[in-house]
């Protein structure tokens, strides 16, 4: 799709290569509404159209210029857009992370056949949660399966925050709780990896 780019909203208008006119039949779109824009210029390049942008001369201490609009021919102007609905859009968002954190309970499943699977969906849906940066939604974590399960345990079952109830600040509290409730932690990993659990 051919691209010029004119100064001024004007028929007439100036290039670095001279003054040229618009054709008449050119229809001008003011800017301010992208998914009008977009839908145009899309159209536009299917029809190998020629497409004028109009800004505004830059100003001496002005990095970009002003978008004013564009010139299209009239076959091109969208006036009816599609627009996407904000709740299908939520509706669409909750079916994908509803998979996600089912397609990870699955996996839990898998590497510890012996976790019960009310728990398995509990840690996927706190694993899995958006926007919350846990190990459910990491591209570089090496096994999120089994840190996720490992958090869980050492939150649900061991001691680990009876260490941190006094209130007060040690920086060397959380290595040390976490030391001290490991051999739990592989204790409840391997009834889950074997296929039992116990209560």
């Amino acid at each position: 799709m051919p691209f010029k780019t004119v100064w001024g909203s004007d028929r007439v208008a100036w290039t670095p290569e001279g003054n040229i006119t618009i054709p008449a039949e050119y229809v001008f779109v003011e800017s301010g509404d992208g998914a009008k824009t977009r839908a145009i210029m899309k159209l536009a390049r299917t029809k190998a159209a020629i497409v004028y942008r109009a800004v505004t001369k830059r100003k001496k201490h002005n990095r970009y210029a002003e978008t004013l609009g564009i010139w299209v021919p009239p076959d091109c102007v969208v006036v009816e857009v599609k627009r996407s609905d904000p709740q299908k859009l939520a509706d669409a968002r909750e079916r994908k992370e509803a998979r996600e954190i089912a397609a990870f309970a699955k996996r839990i499943l898998e590497d510890f056949p012996g976790c019960p699977p009310e728990e398995a969906d509990v840690i996927a849906r706190h694993a899995c949660e958006t926007g919350s940066g846990r190990v459910g939604r990491s591209k570089t974590a090496e096994d999120p399966v089994r840190l996720a399960v490992i958090a869980y345990i050492r939150h649900h079952y061991t001691d680990y925050e009876d260490h941190f109830v006094s209130g007060e600040f040690d920086p060397n509290a959380k290595e040390y709780a976490r030391d001290r409730v490991r051999p739990m932690i592989e204790k409840k990993l391997t009834e889950w990896d074997s296929g039992s659990h116990q209560n």
